[in-house]
Formats: structure tokens, C-alpha cells, sequence
């Protein structure tokens, strides 16, 4: 028997607007300048870098190339300066389909942004992108407001809260892997959208235990993925 679902909660980065090019490209001019030479598709290709945040990226970075010398916190510095440099000039918008996607959500399903991206960080994107127009503030999590981040449910049982509804009743959109495990861990079911459409990316998505994939947000049609959920055993 299936579940019926109350509430919608999206990860913000990567999943409702991408600005990956930017931090995957800061990554890699960071790596350059302790002499890793790799490229931004080179980053993505790391295990465990896609949604894992600045300090999970960089921990499987260092890992991959076996660089225990190297300050992770220095690191994050060097990248956030070619980011924020990156980002001034970067075109950031809502992925394709992602607005026409929470048009079909009906009055009676509430829906949030459950993401932990800083606050510092999130608000220039949310403004850029326009996507506060489709949120309102109190059902925007970030960072902030929790404590424990990805693969911990933290930030989804923070949204069912806030959406008045039992973590067993939020279906959950993300990009990573991190995202699909966090809302196993919250009893939420886990959807993914991955930013970037490759074998190691959606691999790790299924196996992290998605309860479907989808290439883009053109291709999900809401109430039959809702239909669908309810009818699976």
C-alpha cells in the first residue's frame, strides 16, 4: 500500500536554480593553486563532491588526491574568492520547468525550500532567481536553522514541521545523493532531479534510495507522480 503525500519540500541548490558551474569551477582554481591539476568536470566526477557542501567537497577532494597537507578551511577560502568573483557575472535562473512544476501544486499541498545553503549565501540567489516569489519566507530553511546538515533529516523534519505535516507524508526533490538519504532518514520519500543527467551522479541517487528519477523538471507530471506514490507497495 502507498502513501498519500501533504506536503512538497525542495532542496534550493542545484535543484530549483544551479549555480554548480560556479562552485565546481571555484573548486577546481582552488585545487589548481595547491598544484591539483583538475578541471570543474573533473570535480564533478569525485565521489561524493555533488551536494555534499563546501566541506564535504573538499574532505572527498583531498581524499581522491591524497592531499592530508592541505587546510580544508583554506581551501574553502580560495574557492569562495573565484566564486563570489564567478558568481557577479554568472546568468542565474530557476532550472527550466521548475516554475511551471510548482504551478501544478494544488492549495492543499503546502511545499518549502528545505536547503543549507548560509543564509549570507541563499538570499542574493533567492533574490536573483526570483524564487522568494514562489516561497514565502517562513517556509524558506537554511543553514541556520538547524543543526545537524546532509545525510541527517534535520533539514526535512524542519519542513514538515513547519508545513503542520507528519515527515511520512513529505515527498522530497533534490539533486544528490546526501538529499535521498536525508529523507530516508526523516521518513520523508525521496525524489530525485539531479542537475547533472550522468551515470555516476544518478547511480549514486538510486542507490542512496530514490523513490524515482527524473532527467528535468519538464519531464514530471505532478499529479500522476502522486498517483504513482500512492499505488506502490
Amino acid at each position: 500500500m502507498g502513501r498519500n503525500i501533504s506536503g512538497l519540500a525542495f532542496d534550493m541548490e542545484g535543484t530549483a536554480f544551479s549555480v554548480e558551474k560556479c562552485h565546481h569551477e571555484g573548486l577546481a582554481h582552488a585545487a589548481g593553486t595547491y598544484g591539483i591539476a583538475v578541471t570543474e568536470w573533473g570535480i564533478i566526477q569525485i565521489p561524493g563532491v555533488i551536494g555534499a557542501g563546501d566541506p564535504g567537497a573538499i574532505a572527498a577532494i583531498l581524499k581522491f588526491f591524497g592531499r592530508s597537507d592541505i587546510n580544508p578551511e583554506e581551501y574553502r577560502l580560495r574557492k569562495m574568492e573565484k566564486y563570489n568573483e564567478l558568481l557577479e557575472t554568472a546568468p542565474i535562473a530557476l532550472r527550466p520547468g521548475f516554475g511551471a512544476f510548482c504551478a501544478q501544486i494544488p492549495f492543499y499541498l503546502p511545499s518549502a525550500i528545505a536547503s543549507l545553503t548560509p543564509q549570507v549565501q541563499a538570499v542574493p540567489l533567492i533574490e536573483r532567481t526570483g524564487l522568494g516569489h514562489l516561497f514565502p519566507a517562513q517556509r524558506i530553511i537554511l543553514r541556520e536553522d538547524v543543526i545537524n546538515v546532509k545525510p541527517a533529516p534535520d533539514v526535512f523534519l524542519e519542513a514538515a514541521r513547519r508545513l503542520g505535516i507528519y515527515p511520512t507524508e513529505l515527498l522530497v526533490f533534490g539533486d544528490s545523493a546526501k538529499d535521498m538519504l536525508a529523507a530516508r532518514a526523516a521518513g520523508a520519500i525521496p525524489v530525485g532531479v539531479p542537475y547533472y543527467w550522468i551515470p555516476g551522479v544518478v547511480a549514486e541517487i538510486l542507490e542512496a534510495g530514490a523513490a524515482h528519477v527524473f532527467r528535468d523538471w519538464q519531464t514530471i507530471n505532478l499529479d500522476g507522480l502522486l498517483a504513482a506514490i500512492a499505488e506502490e507497495e
